[in-house]
């Protein structure tokens, strides 16, 4: 995954250096494994926020989300997010955790995760790391949801949106509990700022399948496009 990203590489062996449960995470490693690009960079790791802080104390570092565990850092003109192995709580109508809880292994924290084919993992010595069967949905360009799909867009009514341009831009299918769960969920979308919707609008129509999904998903997207 490495082999055209050395600066990726030699920050994941620093990393890995100081806490080896360290790995590449969503959307980077869903992307590299489909043969498409990717520059977004996510890293998961067992290391507290306070030991990547000190980690990288002499770089460029947004810290606005380590109450959550996350810190971004600018390495070689890149902002990349490191974010700690966590559990997350919601309540009803936000879709922010109101509370973080930090864990100790990876499998925890894939949990907190949207769709299955967003929890493959990358490890600088391991290499693919898929605890969730995600590649078994890559290869038949399934969306399923890591937890109860009911649950799941309970706690955060964007990943309905989400589901829906994940179809649009990759052509994937969506699993047959994600389309109930968005029949009976669609409403919750109303707690998303119109700019937030807007966004993930703008993005389904400008992707490669918009048109044949819509057509396969025609009820789904007139729900949610109303």
């Amino acid at each position: 995954m490495l082999q055209e990203k050395p600066d990726l590489a030699l920050l994941l062996s620093y990393l890995t250096s100081i806490e080896d449960e360290t790995y590449i995470v969503g959307g980077a490693v869903r992307n590299h494994l489909l043969g498409l690009e990717y520059s977004d960079i996510d890293i998961v790791t067992k290391m507290k926020p306070d030991r990547i802080v000190e980690a990288f104390k002499d770089q460029p570092m947004d810290i606005k989300g380590l109450p959550f565990g996350n810190v971004k850092v600018q390495y070689n003109d890149q902002w990349i997010s490191l974010t700690t192995f966590r559990r997350d709580s919601y309540k009803e109508n936000n879709r922010y955790p109101v509370k973080v809880e930090f864990v100790d292994t990876l499998a925890e924290d894939l949990l907190r995760r949207d769709f299955v084919v967003n929890t493959i993992c990358y490890h600088i010595n391991r290499g693919i790391v898929d605890l969730l069967d995600g590649l078994r949905d890559l290869d038949c360009y399934l969306l399923r949801t890591v937890k109860d799909a009911n649950m799941s867009f309970e706690e955060d009514p964007l990943r309905m949106f989400r589901a829906l341009r994940f179809c649009c831009e990759y052509d994937f299918d969506l699993s047959h509990e994600v389309v109930l769960a968005i029949r009976n969920h669609y409403r919750l979308i109303k707690i998303l700022s119109m700019s937030l919707s807007n966004e993930e609008k703008r993005r389904m129509k400008a992707a490669a399948y918009y048109a044949k999904k819509k057509r396969q998903y025609p009820n789904l997207f007139r729900i949610m496009f109303m």
